[in-house]
């Protein structure tokens, strides 16, 4: 997963990120949301509600409506100057001056 997150950054130093990165959700979140030992996960208590999402039936009316309805790339706000749909952050781990 680190290889992934900061592909163009040696295996140790993407690890050692990898581990800041969830060591700093779970302090922000003030319990434990993922958990890291040789796999990436989810704690047992985060509920996950993507079955309730594919399994939502049409007369229920709490199921939710469709991703982004009404969206269109016409209807999207203009990216500042530079900015791309495309456009990633830095994979380096180094911040800008």
């Amino acid at each position: 997963m680190a290889s992934l997150l900061w592909p163009d950054t040696p295996e140790a130093a993407a690890r050692n990120n990898l581990v800041h990165l969830i060591r700093r959700v779970n302090r922000l979140a003030g319990e434990t949301l993922l958990i890291a030992d040789d796999r990436v996960r989810l704690s047992p208590r985060v509920a996950v509600d993507a079955a309730a999402l594919l399994g939502a039936g049409a007369g229920d009316p709490d199921a939710p409506g469709p991703l982004l309805e009404g969206w269109t790339s016409t209807t999207a706000p203009i990216l500042p100057t530079g900015c791309s749909s495309g456009a990633s952050a830095s994979t380096t781990g180094r911040r800008r001056p």
